[in-house]
């Protein structure tokens, strides 16, 4: 079993999707981003890029065009997604007030 507060983010390469978990090593496995947009969408994910979704969670900052996370690393964000990103997150904060 996999604690969906655990995962950072997931990148896909094709149809091959990797999970990034905190303090573990990542997962692969065959999908869709797209379904696992809309499966983790009530647990504070994003999609940041076309390629990526992400934990709120994990967010240390957003700039320009990219996001860094609490363990420093660095993932794309589109230009048409940097308002969507910024509103999720910002809910995510307040939610936890």
């Amino acid at each position: 079993m996999l604690n969906i507060d655990d995962i950072e983010y997931i990148e896909i390469y094709g149809h091959q999707i990797r999970i990034i978990v905190a303090g573990a090593d990542p997962l692969e496995c065959y999908g869709s981003l797209s379904v696992l947009e809309k499966q983790l969408s009530d647990f504070n994910f994003v999609r940041t890029h076309k390629s990526y979704l992400v934990n709120c969670k994990y967010i240390f900052s957003i700039e320009k065009n990219r996001i860094i996370l609490d363990s420093k690393t660095e993932i794309p964000l589109s230009r048409q997604r940097v308002d969507i990103v910024k509103s999720k997150f910002k809910n995510h904060i307040w939610s936890m007030i």
